[in-house]
């Protein structure tokens, strides 16, 4: 093919050099899509060999994979100067990076937000249940207690207990996050799920919710004696309900 890659309703051409590569498994050109009415836009074409990684996003923007590299495709700044026989080409996947053109963010940048989202919500959880597991030694060394039994009949609609095994505890926290991330992701969550994740009725189950039901459960865990609508009475004048 001599430069053109052709795949689906666009061709991508290699127009430059390939930029310095360090470690053999990617290669990037500057090139140019041109779909069928013959219409340019620029582009960045990696050769990648390897699953990129987030240090490759930060160096090389948003990039969409295409497909694999056909072995029919040839190019001598790419085969003949790296010595990768096109027999080879398979190894290879092919990745487009679309150029910002006047200030707007390409498709495939903006459906990064919920892989950042999602990624910054497990973080939060690791950073929940660590604090869970000090609260929870501190329990086992200091004589643990357990959260007040609930009424049967209630524990579907606890506020703050989610999973309603009538427990206020990091589980809990940890379906509240996962909810939030949900939610902001667009999937669906019942009302009634959510509304019991709203500690501090703000109308959101989120973040600090999740953080109010660790609170709650390390005071009950040590030496605390209260119903969680007392606590949040204590903490806000109300449980914002």
């Amino acid at each position: 093919m001599s430069g053109i890659i052709k795949r689906s309703d666009y061709s991508y051409r290699i127009t430059n050099e390939p930029e310095t590569n360090e470690d053999g498994n990617i290669y990037v050109f500057n090139g140019i899509r041109l779909d069928n009415s013959g219409n340019k836009e620029t582009v960045k074409i990696l050769f990648v060999r390897r699953t990129l990684r987030f240090v490759d996003f930060q160096r090389y923007g948003s990039a969409t994979k295409i497909c694999k590299l056909p072995e029919s495709f040839y190019d001598e700044r790419f085969n003949k100067k790296y010595g990768i026989d096109s027999a080879s080409n398979g190894l290879f996947d092919l990745y487009i990076a679309v150029k910002p053109s006047h200030g707007t963010v390409p498709e495939p940048e903006k459906s990064r937000l919920p892989k950042l989202l999602i990624i910054a919500a497990a973080v939060l959880i690791v950073l929940l249940l660590l604090i869970f597991g000090a609260v929870k030694l501190a329990g086992v060394l200091g004589g643990d207690k357990p959260a007040p039994p609930t009424d049967s009949t209630a524990e579907t609609t606890l506020l703050g207990d989610l999973n309603g095994d009538g427990l206020i505890n990091s589980i809990d926290a940890s379906m509240v996050l996962s909810n939030y991330n949900k939610v902001s992701t667009g999937e669906d969550i019942p009302e009634s799920e959510l509304a019991r994740g709203d500690l501090n009725g703000d109308g959101r189950s989120d973040a600090s919710d999740a953080s109010l039901i660790l609170a709650y459960y390390s005071f009950m865990s040590s030496s605390g004696d209260m119903t969680l609508d007392e606590y949040l009475d204590s903490r806000f004048g109300g449980s914002g309900e």
